[in-house]
């Protein structure tokens, strides 16, 4: 079973509740990236913030009293537009269970924690990553087959594989 923490990115960006709206802007920009885990100073996460909660953190969005300006987004703590609610899972979820997540979500990530402390973060980006990989694998092995180089599974093998990954 392929486990999360063998694709996870696990050197992570992260910004802390207090920070302002617009360094998470500047830190998305400066390393072009969508999405950042927030945390507190023990590395719990706390929430996350994407791109597209910083876009809609416009007038409309913050309450009169949070927002006299736009130079107010100099000010505004990240933690008044980052989604509270994240699902995370943990280095040794499946690929599989994490990518349905992201799935049946339509999140653009996951975080990883172990015990609550924010350890990497898996995106939608690594999930193409991953299936390029084994597209051109079977691509490969196809090849490797036509061009007689390796005989092709009989079918009861395959179906024998098929059996034991299902249980």
């Amino acid at each position: 079973m392929l486990t999360v923490d063998e694709i996870m990115t696990s050197d992570v960006l992260t910004l802390q509740a207090d920070e302002p709206i617009f360094k998470g802007l500047a830190l998305m920009a400066e390393h072009n990236i969508r999405h950042v885990p927030v945390v507190n100073k023990l590395h719990l996460l706390k929430g996350i913030v994407s791109h597209r909660d910083i876009l809609r953190a416009n007038l409309s969005s913050l309450s009169n009293e949070e927002l006299k300006s736009r130079a107010d987004i100099e000010t505004i703590p990240i933690e008044s537009i980052m989604s509270k609610h994240v699902c995370a899972a943990s280095p040794k979820d499946s690929l599989l269970s994490v990518g349905r997540i992201l799935q049946r979500e339509k999140f653009g990530c996951v975080p990883i924690v172990d015990d609550g402390i924010l350890v990497g973060i898996v995106t939608d980006t690594d999930y193409v990553s991953v299936a390029i990989t084994l597209i051109e694998a079977m691509e490969d092995f196809e090849d490797a087959v036509e061009n007689g180089d390796i005989e092709a599974p009989e079918e009861e093998d395959i179906l024998l594989a098929e059996s034991l990954d299902s249980l």
